[in-house]
């Protein structure tokens, strides 16, 4: 009983040793097929994978900033925060000539 039992686990782990060594091995083919390629293929490839990153997050950022837009025209909050800033700048430029010497 603890013979099959040993035969078992042993052909478990045997099977996810060579499974573990199989895919390391195919991983280390690939890097190499990767390094084969030429140098003008790598600066192309790149080129275009860094002009197709920049499009993608510069349209991303667009359409974060049109939904945030869309969103704070609909709330109406900027009569609230509008408010605030003024109210900050009143009070600094107050304090600024009451007290020049923060000016230098």
């Amino acid at each position: 009983m603890y013979r099959d039992l040993f035969i078992a686990a042993y052909s478990c782990i045997l099977s996810l040793f060579l499974k573990t060594i199989l895919f390391w091995y195919t991983l280390s083919v690939a890097k190499f097929d990767q390094v084969q390629r030429g140098i003008r293929e790598i600066i192309v490839n790149n080129f275009f994978g860094g002009i197709a990153w920049a499009f993608g997050a510069t349209l991303g950022f667009s359409v974060i900033i049109f939904l945030l837009t869309h969103i704070f025209k609909n709330i109406q909050w900027f009569p609230i925060i509008g408010d605030f800033v003024s109210n900050l700048t009143k009070y600094v430029l107050q304090n600024l000539q009451n007290s020049p010497q923060l000016v230098k």
